[in-house]
């Protein structure tokens, strides 16, 4: 498997949505690794979760909220009510939760 530098040379970006810790890699194999994860989204969608994050942390800290991943329903729920007060469409509202779930 071989990702096309292109569209899917998004580095570490796989790292965050890491629910967790990544598994124990030997350190000459971390690039290789990090690279077949990248490529299972394009670049252009892992820019687009980066944006979604910084989203969700900015409303975060301008609420006061800690939205860290994953959502439990009151996360959620605190997500949608903020994002609400600040004026965000449903349909964004929507878009950003579908990106993070």
């Amino acid at each position: 498997m071989r990702p096309g530098q292109s569209k899917y040379a998004a580095g570490e970006n796989w790292r965050l949505w890491a629910l967790g810790e990544p598994p124990a890699v030997e350190d000459s194999l971390r690039a290789q690794f990090d690279k077949l994860i990248s490529a299972s989204i394009a670049e252009n969608t892992w820019r687009s979760l980066k944006s979604v994050l910084k989203s969700v942390d900015s409303l975060a800290t301008e609420f006061s909220l800690e939205l860290s991943l994953p959502w439990t329903p009151n996360k959620l729920l605190a997500f949608l009510l903020a994002g609400s007060m600040k004026g965000w469409q449903s349909s964004t509202l929507r878009s950003y939760v579908s990106q993070v779930s």
